[in-house]
């Protein structure tokens, strides 16, 4: 073995040499102390050398390596990993066992628009896991389809549901609905009527129909003329709600017969009249024809115009009264009725001993005793008598006008006095002059007077009527004679009215005739000249005058 060379030792050189310190010995402590960590240090890097050779020197260890293993998945937001050591030597880097990671985040789908959505995927860290998944996708929103037809109050509709996410508002699928209601058509007023529609509701239907309408009543036709005891009319219906009284289209003809036989006068086709004459004395009776009158199928609704004879005029005297006369509108049953015209009264003459007659009752009675009867009109006054001579033949109508009475100081004559129903006589005048008219069926003869020219009275006012479809004057009272002589040939006489006759005067002997079918009456008596000169006027005749419709 070789000796040992002397070994240069820093450390101990400088314990053994404390003067060479560069220190100067100031501080000998630390000089101690940091020559004892240097001499550690190399202690231990004697040892590492030592390790190393005997280490190299053992053929049998090999070096390995650490082994870092494969993450785990991420759970709970965490994975790990394990790190196999290395060996006999081996190196290992630093690396974590433990780490966060995330999985990927599926955003929220944007609404639809445009029929299509989109969302954000945040990516996964540290191998968190993501499925595959759309970023895009096609959507729809819901669609409303149309309501169904209103039915029972009700209507409904369905609702296709959005895709993907779609929008639908919150719409109803039933709900309630009313149809129109047409309301009633008004009556036909001015061939219009009208209706009120309650609109529909909520999509109800509603037809499309008329608020106004054109409408027109019933049209009744004519009667035909009667056939087999039978006529017809016909009735042109109603439009569009018109209105029809119940009438009936057929009809009994209403017969009418007479005896002695009287010619019906036709003004229309149901419009008719009949006119009943006195012409003779009937069989049993005094100053009256009688007829029958018979009415069949149906009651009669009738007009009817009654009229007494007119009296006769005075001699030399007084107008004759006009007769009653009555217009009545009745119901003539079925059945046969008698009808009786009274004649005029006549005159007063020499003959009669200067006495007028009253004029005849004429008379409607029917077949159940009920009677109409209106009476003749007074006679006038005969110079120097008094009315009252004349009461014959049951006067009580128009009075008789007054004759003149002789001089002297006699009293005046008064008029017959009328029965209410017709008017009264005038008062006669004093002798030579002066005779009253005689009293109508409606109004008072005038009275006589002094007066050498008009003092002879008029007759008064009778009735007028158109029954026959003609206005005709009924009952007129008969006008006052001129009783005078060659000294008074400018009086003149009383006038006759509404069917009277006029008074006579001596320029035309005889006086004027009421005029027959009138009941008017009698004229007063003219001038005398003779025997007969002053012969008063006969009454006209009554009438009887039913006017009817079938």
């Amino acid at each position: 073995m070789p000796p040992k060379k002397a070994v240069n030792n820093p450390v101990s050189n400088l314990v053994n040499n404390p003067v060479n310190n560069p220190v100067n010995n100031q501080d000998n402590t630390a000089l101690y102390i940091g020559g004892f960590c240097l001499f550690i240090l190399l202690l231990f890097f004697a040892l590492y050398l030592f390790k190393s050779f005997f280490e190299k020197k053992t053929p049998s260890q090999t070096a390995t390596n650490c082994i870092i293993g494969e993450w785990t998945d991420c759970s709970n937001n965490k994975r790990t990993r394990v790190i196999t050591p290395a060996t006999n030597g081996g190196t290992c880097n630093e690396v974590d066992t433990t780490q966060t990671c995330t999985n990927c985040v599926v955003g929220n789908w944007t609404d639809c628009s445009n029929n299509k959505r989109t969302r954000v995927i945040t990516p996964a860290t540290n191998g968190g896991t993501c499925n595959e998944v759309d970023t895009t996708q096609n959507c729809t929103n819901c669609v409303v389809g149309n309501w169904t037809d209103c039915s029972n109050n009700k209507k409904t509709r369905v609702i296709i549901p959005p895709t993907n996410g779609g929008t639908c508002n919150e719409v109803d699928t039933t709900q309630i609905c009313t149809n129109c209601v047409v309301g009633n058509w008004t009556d036909c007023l001015n061939n219009k009527r009208t209706r009120v529609i309650i609109p529909a509701t909520n999509g109800g239907t509603c037809n499309e129909v008329d608020t106004t309408q054109i409408c027109t009543n019933c049209v009744v036709g004519n009667w035909t003329e009667c056939l087999n005891k039978k006529k017809t009319r016909v009735i042109i219906p109603p439009t569009n709600g018109g209105t029809c009284n119940e009438v009936d289209t057929t009809q009994t003809c209403q017969t009418i017969t007479t005896a002695p036989n009287v010619p019906i006068n036709v003004l229309s086709l149901d419009d008719k009249y009949i006119v009943f004459n006195y012409t003779s004395d009937s069989a049993g009776l005094t100053g009256q024809t009688e007829y029958t009158f018979t009415v069949s199928g149906l009651d009669l609704k009738a007009t009817v115009l009654i009229v007494g004879g007119g009296g006769g005029g005075g001699y030399m005297g007084g107008g004759g009264g006009g007769g009653d006369v009555s217009l009545n509108n009745i119901i003539i049953p079925i059945g046969t009725h008698k009808i009786r015209v009274g004649k005029g009264g006549l005159g007063a003459s020499s003959a009669s001993n200067e006495l007028s007659f009253a004029g005849f009752n004429s008379s409607l009675i029917l077949q159940s005793g009920t009677e109409y009867t209106y009476c003749g009109g007074g006679g006038g006054a005969s110079w120097g008598r008094d009315v009252a001579a004349a009461l014959k033949n049951g006067y009580s109508s128009g009075g008789g006008g007054g004759g003149a009475l002789g001089g002297g100081g006699n009293p005046t004559s008064n008029g017959g006095t009328g029965n209410g129903l017709s008017g009264n006589g005038g008062k006669g005048g004093k002798y030579p002059i002066g005779t009253g008219g005689g009293g109508g069926a409606s109004g008072n003869g005038s009275d006589g007077s002094f007066d050498p020219i008009n003092g002879n009275g008029n007759g008064g006012k009778g009735v007028t009527s158109d029954i026959t479809g003609s206005n005709i004057g009924y009952g007129g009272g008969g006008g006052g004679g001129a009783r005078g002589n060659g000294q008074s040939e400018t009086c003149k006489p009383g006038s006759g009215v509404d069917g009277g006759g006029n008074g006579g005067y001596f320029k035309s002997p005889g006086s004027v005739n009421g005029i027959n079918e009138t009941g008017g009456g009698g004229g007063g008596g003219g001038e005398w000249r003779n025997a007969n000169s002053g012969t008063g006027g006969t009454g006209g005749s009554g009438v009887i005058i039913i006017r009817y419709n079938m």
